[in-house]
């Protein structure tokens, strides 16, 4: 956020809607529709916007997706359908952790044996 005065520049995120598209990641429905963008304002009252991007948000396992312009506009205007599965992009991934039973260590998804104690997780 930035303030001279009577104006400023000032970055905002504002949810769009839930979509209805499988996550990559966990397979859950629970995605929703980001807009964010940075604008001019005087007086707190927005006078020009740009850098707006869309993406959508996991709720479940919080794996971001970046979503093309052109059909994150169509579906903020109520466009129903327009973005597919094959149009999300992940940007981020949560890593996942495991507990083992045994030791009751963290231990990173990619590990199929416990590196503390060796057990199979």
């Amino acid at each position: 956020m930035f303030f001279i005065g009577v104006f400023g520049i000032q970055d905002k995120q504002k949810e769009v809607c839930n979509l209805q598209i499988e996550c990559k990641n966990c397979s859950s429905n629970y995605l929703k529709l980001y807009k964010t963008y940075r604008y001019f304002h005087i007086f707190f009252l927005p006078v020009y916007k740009w850098r707006i991007r869309y993406h959508a948000i996991c709720d479940i396992c919080g794996t971001i997706y970046n979503i093309p312009e052109e059909k994150g506009k169509k579906t903020e205007n109520g466009e129903k359908g327009v973005i597919t599965y094959w149009d999300i992009k992940e940007v981020y991934k949560k890593p996942i952790i495991k507990i083992c039973p045994k030791c009751n260590s963290q231990v990173d998804d990619a590990f199929e044996y416990c590196p503390y104690c060796g057990k199979k997780l």
